[in-house]
């Protein structure tokens, strides 16, 4: 038996679920989310039964959120059927939230909740129907009015940013892994006997990788991490090796049977042709100045690190087709056609290039000061926003690294990689390490952030840590991904933010205003509708629009639940 009817405690919606919940066989949805230590905001609609739209024109029938719903206190029944939006509706729903759980010390224990529903549902002014979530919206006519939810009306209430985000970081970077781990297993399989593993693909392995994953992911391990986020990140350490062990055990298959005279064999198990900058390690002693690719064309390498007998590489590689590979073998051929980084350095900066986009870093500050288009001059960078700028406020300070900047280095200096570090301090709050990374493929800039703090920040979103992004255009409009979609972002709500002073549950609680906030899954796109200046990131899902500059939150802190 499947469930039928679709209801989430931690606020859970995109505009394309309508269309997700119905290839998975749900008929009815519930709109009324917990409201504890989350916060979700959603608009209160004036019916009981409406159907959700999704982007794709796919429609659900839900119970909206209305004025009478209630959360977990038994006590506010009563003051739901008296609400004047009870007198309003033609088919009033109350609906409740309760969790019953068989311990003494909770507060939605049936032996508390029954007996007060039943002296309740006893007065003759009222003419209460009790009725499950799916008996409700099964009853509806087909009259009900549509609900085509963006998340400009929506606000999820979660403490996006908190611990580094680091569980997003881990739920990413292990569904990356294992659906690569699935690519090279299944190509591995096609090539025939004998097998990497000890069939032709790897089920059990991956199928036990999933099951962790989706453990970790459970949403007690995000919302309740300082409670149960240890047992999370075990599971998600399990599902990483389980598909690392795959995806490398494939990988060497692979290299074996289609590249025997190769000294490197790189695979794309995306979708689409890549060129990029690829890492690999090898034996010290086959590295050379250049490799070439099977096609004969000749490309630079760089040895980023050695230990030992081993070597770890850098090298571009260009149109690497999809689900396919490219062989590569050592060679001392240079072509001085192929794409490379240079490195310009004076008292003021440390300039980086390649073919498509030129990076100025501000040797007093470490921010990024200039990125240009090397092809047509145009800057992208704002005067007085410049990136890889961090902030934070604590007390009455807000403290910024371009006032504690230590030393900017080069760490690389190419041909096919340059790398420039930045050290210094935010205050006393937190030590930083920057690295500023171009490759000698593509206009892309990668920025990475290495916070350590001396102070714990206070437990908040709007004074969290937080990088700046800007973009030089006439004007701004603000794209953002999320689940199957790209579309655009007002983020012109504001709305209240609940944190725990203590102790999760008995703890007195504040509040703060949290102005408008916004997601990216994945990235955010700033555009005048001619040019535009997009920014992906790790897991850092959340941002604040100030005007026409965007705040990424890369940490908060959140007392007992973080």
């Amino acid at each position: 038996m499947r469930p039928v009817t679709w209801w989430e405690e931690e606020f859970d919606l995109f505009p394309q679920l309508p269309q997700i919940l119905r290839g998975c066989g749900f008929q009815y949805g519930c709109l009324f989310f917990q409201w504890t230590w989350h916060t979700p905001h959603i608009p209160i609609e004036k019916v009981s039964r409406a159907r959700w739209r999704g982007l794709d024109g796919s429609e659900i029938l839900v119970d909206p959120k209305t004025d009478p719903c209630l959360h977990q206190w038994p006590e506010d029944f009563e003051q739901g059927l008296r609400h004047e939006a009870v007198e309003q509706m033609e088919h009033p729903l109350i609906i409740q939230w309760l969790e019953l759980l068989p311990t003494p010390d909770w507060m939605c224990r049936a032996e508390l909740i029954a007996p007060r529903m039943r002296e309740i549902a006893g007065q003759p002014e009222f003419d209460i129907h009790w009725v499950t979530l799916s008996e409700f919206p099964a009853r509806a006519k087909g009259d009900e009015p549509v609900l085509e939810y963006t998340l400009d009306d929506v606000f999820h209430g979660m403490s996006i940013g908190k611990n580094g985000d680091l569980v997003r970081y881990l739920s990413r970077q292990a569904e990356n892994q294992l659906l690569s781990a699935e690519s090279f297993a299944l190509v591995s399989g096609m090539l025939g006997r004998p097998y990497a593993q000890w069939d032709v693909y790897p089920e059990w392995e991956l199928r036990q990788a999933w099951r962790d994953l989706l453990l970790a992911q459970h949403r007690d391990v995000d919302e309740c991490k300082g409670l149960c986020g240890d047992t999370g990140k075990l599971y998600y350490r399990n599902s990483l090796e389980l598909s690392r062990m795959v995806l490398e055990r494939n990988l060497r298959h692979i290299a074996r049977r289609v590249g025997e005279a190769a000294d490197i064999v790189v695979f794309n198990p995306l979708g689409w042709a890549q060129t990029s900058v690829t890492t690999a390690t090898v034996p010290a002693d086959r590295v050379s100045a250049s490799l070439l690719d099977d096609e004969g064309h000749a490309l630079p390498v760089q040895v980023l690190d050695t230990s030992g007998e081993e070597a770890t590489v850098c090298f571009p590689i260009a149109n690497v087709p999809s689900v396919g590979y490219r062989a590569c073998r050592f060679a001392q051929t240079e072509d001085g056609t192929a794409p490379r980084v240079a490195v310009h350095e004076d008292a003021d900066a440390i300039s980086l290039s390649n073919p498509k986009v030129i990076v100025r870093v501000d040797r007093r500050t470490g921010a990024i000061t200039s990125l240009r288009s090397a092809e047509e001059g145009t800057e992208f960078v704002r005067e007085n926003v410049p990136l890889n700028a961090l902030q934070i406020t604590l007390g009455d300070r807000v403290y910024r690294s371009q006032d504690g900047v230590h030393s900017v280095q080069m760490e690389q200096a190419g041909p096919v990689l340059a790398c420039v570090r930045v050290e210094g301090t935010l205050g006393t709050v937190a030590r930083f390490r920057s690295r500023i990374v171009l490759g000698a493929l593509g206009a892309r800039v990668e920025v990475q952030t290495h916070p350590k703090f001396l102070q714990r920040p206070e437990p908040s979103m709007m004074r969290s840590l937080q990088t700046a992004i800007a973009a030089r255009l006439q004007r701004l409009e603000i794209w953002h991904d999320h689940p199957f979609a790209v579309t655009p972002v007002r983020a012109e709500g504001v709305y209240r933010k609940k944190y725990p002073t203590g102790d999760w549950m008995t703890s007195p609680q504040f509040f703060e205003e949290v102005r408008h906030p916004f997601t990216g899954l994945n990235f955010i796109f700033l555009t005048d509708g001619v040019r535009g200046l997009q920014y992906l990131h790790a897991g850092n899902q959340g941002f604040l629009r100030d005007g026409d500059i965007v705040h990424n939150v890369l940490f908060m802190h959140v007392r007992c639940m973080g």
